[in-house]
């Protein structure tokens, strides 16, 4: 699409934007919708203008600065060059006879850039010698005087040293290259020797990290065995120790036991009255609660020993005979189970 052709388009887009002045009845739908494309139609040619700008500074300098050609004469260019123009002029002086004029001033050299490292100084050249006229020659055409001046211009540049270049058969040069060529380039069979030893120190490191590991690991488990087995043998003590202690309660209280049923079978039998005509060694059973004070609470036959009279006759000794003895140490269990029999042997 050409440029007129969008401006058109534009200028369409804006008239119809515009309400119109015969539509007084424009409900509000349609204005809005054209102050939306008057929007659209202000946004479109901010933004060409933005770009225009942009356009135009972009490319209001874009050409790339000419470089800058100075040519360098050496001052044996510059005096070769002289001595051409001077034999030029007596040659073609009398012919020509052209008005002498000075010669132009040797601009000034430029600064040498400082170098890392200082090179050896040139050898002095040798002055020229002053030329003798030569005979008035024939006249020659002008394109055979450009290219005596060419040829003559070119005659200093032979004139420089050249640069001493080392002498590739010199021994000197070339065992010196040699000694640096082996610096250089290590012997490949002592970086694989070298690789080798290192190696089996590697190796050999790694074989004395293991046994050190091993080592530890045997000490330790030497000392956690020693442990444990003293342990064991601590608490074997112990428990042999609180076995024999326990007996020995268990042999005490036992003895304390007996001796405390002894005293209260002693006391029930004293306050018993045996029935008449008794047959046998019937047992009775009896459970008693007492107050830790041996003050007897309740009584009652759980077994009977199959006379009546007997049954009656210990319950009422019982009850009797309280309070009951206690034990030694302790105080009395609450519930006792108590068998009477009435011709029980009294223990020695």
């Amino acid at each position: 699409m050409s440029l007129s052709g969008f401006l058109s388009r534009l200028k369409n887009l804006w008239q119809a934007s515009r309400p119109s002045a015969q539509a007084p009845g424009l409900d509000r739908a349609a204005q809005q919708k054209a102050q939306e494309r008057k929007a659209l139609i202000y946004t479109i040619v901010m933004h060409l203008i933005l770009v225009l700008f942009l356009i135009l500074g972009v490319s209001w300098n874009n050409k790339e600065p000419e470089p800058m050609q100075a040519e360098l004469w050496t001052p044996s260019q510059l005096a070769a060059v002289t001595a051409a123009a001077q034999r030029e002029a007596q040659t073609f002086g009398d012919k020509d006879a052209p008005t002498p004029q000075p010669e132009p001033a040797p601009k000034p050299e430029p600064k040498p850039e400082p170098k890392p490292e200082p090179k050896p100084a040139p050898k002095p050249q040798p002055k020229p010698e002053p030329v003798k006229a030569p005979p008035k020659p024939t006249p020659a055409p002008a394109n055979q005087k450009a290219d005596i001046a060419i040829k003559q211009d070119k005659k200093p540049e032979k004139d420089k040293t050249p640069e001493k270049v080392p002498d590739k058969k010199d021994p000197k040069a070339k065992d010196v290259k040699e000694t640096k060529d082996d610096k250089k380039k290590p012997d490949p069979k002592d970086a694989k020797k070298k690789a080798q030893d290192d190696f089996l120190e590697e190796l050999k490191r790694e074989e004395q990290k293991i046994a050190a590991q091993k080592q530890q690991a045997a000490q330790k488990q030497q000392a956690t065995a020693a442990a444990d087995a003293r342990a064991q043998r601590e608490a074997a003590m112990r428990a042999q120790a609180g076995a024999e202690a326990k007996a020995a309660g268990a042999e005490r209280a036992r003895g304390d036991d007996r001796n405390y049923l002894t005293k209260l079978k002693t006391k029930i039998r004293g306050n018993v009255i045996l029935p008449p005509n008794l047959q046998g060694n019937p047992a009775a059973v009896f459970r008693v609660t007492q107050l830790p004070s041996g003050e007897v609470i309740d009584v009652r036959l759980i077994k009977s020993s199959g006379n009546p009279q007997l049954d009656t006759a210990v319950e009422r000794a019982i009850r009797k005979s309280s309070p009951l003895p206690t034990p030694e140490g302790r105080s009395p269990d609450r519930v006792i189970d108590i068998t009477y029999l009435p011709f029980e042997k009294a223990p020695q």
